[in-house]
This record gives structure tokens, C-alpha cells and sequence, in this order.
């Protein structure tokens, strides 16, 4: 009867264990992905000066601005991505840009590259940023 005392009091211990293993990796995913969100933020410009956008991280929620062209401005929200893309910016509409995304610059991240991975609808991709941007402010 001991025995199998102990055993219960082993296997409840290597539960909470294995519970707070999986609380510590839920929490290293999480910092990880706050920092790949907040390595965006900034306003970058494309290489031609087409576009512009910004990143920004309010009340714990990562937001961007895109001046599409003048006079439209569309605004939603990143995060990291899934499925193979980094980033996913999910535009107003349903539209959502995910991405691969470079910092070839080793002078403070001034530069990045943006790879188009997919769009969703595939109709709106001309409306995803593809190319390099360099970094405004």
C-alpha cells in the first residue's frame, strides 16, 4: 500500500512539473513574439517612395498605418505569423498580407526586405507591400 502511495505522490509531482514546464514555454513563445512584433515598429518608406507605413504597439496591441496612396490610408493590425510567413498584416476587408521579412542592414535595422508569401483574398496581393523599405524615424 505504500507503494502505491508513493507512486501517486511521484506521478502528481511530475504533472506539476510538466505543467510548469509548459507555462515557461508559453511564456518564452509569447516574449518572442513581442519582440519579432516590436522589431517593426517605426515608419518605413519604400525604396520609390510609393508607400509608407507604420508599426506601432498600443496598449499591448500591435498596429500599423498604411498610406497606400495619397489620400487612402488603410490602418489594422500584425503580429508574427504562421504557416511558413514571419508577419501577417490584416488589412481592413478581410484582406491579410502574410510575409517573409529581412534586415539585411547591420546599421540598427534601418533597412528591410519584404517577401510576399500570400495574400488572402489573392485579388487584393497588389495592395501588399513587397520590396525593400528603408526606415524613416
Amino acid at each position: 500500500m505504500l507503494r502505491t502511495t508513493f507512486s501517486w505522490k511521484v506521478a502528481g509531482c511530475a504533472f506539476c512539473l510538466g505543467v510548469a514546464g509548459l507555462a515557461s514555454t508559453a511564456q518564452a513563445q509569447a516574449t518572442y513574439a513581442d519582440k519579432a512584433v516590436k522589431q517593426l515598429e517605426g515608419v518605413w518608406i519604400t525604396t520609390d517612395g510609393s508607400r509608407t507605413i507604420e508599426f506601432t504597439v498600443k496598449n499591448n496591441q500591435a498596429l500599423f498605418s498604411d498610406l497606400v496612396r495619397p489620400g487612402l490610408t488603410m490602418t489594422g493590425a500584425y503580429r508574427q505569423g504562421d504557416r511558413g510567413a514571419a508577419y501577417v498584416l490584416e488589412y481592413p476587408e478581410r484582406l491579410a498580407c502574410s510575409y517573409n521579412v529581412a534586415f539585411p542592414s547591420q546599421e540598427r535595422g534601418n533597412e528591410m526586405i519584404m517577401t510576399l508569401v500570400r495574400a488572402s483574398p489573392k485579388a487584393d496581393a497588389h495592395k501588399c507591400i513587397v520590396g525593400a523599405l528603408k526606415r524613416s524615424r
